[in-house]
């Protein structure tokens, strides 16, 4: 039987609206590097670019473009490097104005859970920890997020957020559609491990509000109830995925949770507007070393022993 999911009201009431700019003499003259990514692929074709400021007005331009057959490209940090971000004809949506820390709560098991918008920077989310400021106002905020906010700024050795990928300057919501991962993915795993939930907006402009482990794949099927009638059946990939590294195809597992159906996905089955990343206590002390091998087998052999090394010592060792 398949796990129902129902869809949820898109917030951003009170939101400025968001800018359409719909001259294309205009996009290519003054919003160039909205055409482009780290990739230089091209030549782009377009015929709008959005600038969204809300979750709702993410629906808005969803739901029109689904219902005229019109093709949306997504441009978040534009730091990926296989053009994803380069449109191929249709409406361009920018998330880049959708760069807010929205709230911080701590969760059932004591860890600080902090909630941001697509658009936040793995950088900027890392110097607001860094200097114990998330930029959120108590007098805002529920009492327990209050709370929960006092506890993670007392705390004398810090928060971070692990997953380290290449560039720093890109947006969270994309690294979370990415399942991306850097070098200290070797101890703490890619971005996968740290998403706790999301808020998404599918392609028919309706808003998905998932938390992990509450909706998991029933007989490897969800049936998605629609907020405008109807509803929608997706079956879960029924390949099998290789235990080795793998950034292809959609995640898989037996009854798999919809967060991570999401999570590395590219953006193919709906727009991130929101992600709720779980942060890590700061390491006691961290050693960088650089290490020569006299082949690849002793590169190897070294790799294979490091984590048995770090995890017999104390908890203050990270092989990173």
């Amino acid at each position: 039987m398949s796990t129902v999911v129902r869809t949820v009201e898109p917030r951003g009431e009170g939101v400025p609206g968001c800018t359409i700019i719909e001259s294309v003499e205009r996009i290519t003259e003054s919003y160039a590097d909205y055409l482009t990514d780290e990739s230089g692929f091209g030549p782009p074709d377009v015929d709008c670019l959005v600038f969204a400021r809300s979750e709702r007005q993410v629906a808005d331009v969803l739901a029109d473009a689904n219902g005229r057959g019109v093709h949306v490209t997504v441009s978040a940090g534009r730091t990926g490097i296989v053009g994803g971000a380069v449109p191929a004809g249709g409406t361009l949506l920018s998330l880049a104005e959708m760069n807010k820390v929205l709230g911080i709560r701590r969760l059932a098991d004591g860890r600080f859970a902090v909630r941001v918008e697509p658009a936040v920077t793995v950088a900027g989310l890392e110097e607001m920890l860094a200097a114990g400021d998330l930029g959120l106002d108590p007098a805002t905020l529920l009492p327990e997020e209050a709370d929960a906010l006092a506890a993670l700024k007392a705390d004398e050795r810090g928060y971070f957020y692990p997953p380290d990928p290449t560039e720093m300057s890109a947006h969270l919501g994309a690294t979370v559609a990415t399942n991306a991962s850097g070098a200290r993915s070797y101890y703490y795993g890619a971005t996968r491990r740290h998403v706790h939930s999301i808020r998404v907006v599918l392609p028919c402009g309706e808003v998905i509000a998932a938390e992990r482990g509450i909706h998991t794949a029933g007989d490897g099927r969800f049936e998605i109830k629609l907020a405008a009638g109807g509803s929608l059946d997706v079956a879960v990939p029924g390949y099998t995925m290789p235990e080795t590294k793998n950034a292809a195809g959609y995640y898989v597992s037996p009854d798999v949770d919809i967060v991570d159906l999401f999570i590395g996905s590219e953006g193919t089955l709906g727009v991130l507007t929101e992600v709720e990343l779980i942060l890590s206590r700061c390491p006691a002390g961290v050693l960088s070393a650089l290490a020569f091998f006299p082949d690849d087998e002793s590169a190897i052999a070294f790799v294979r022993h490091a984590p048995a090394c770090s995890s017999s010592r104390s908890s203050r060792t990270r092989t990173v």
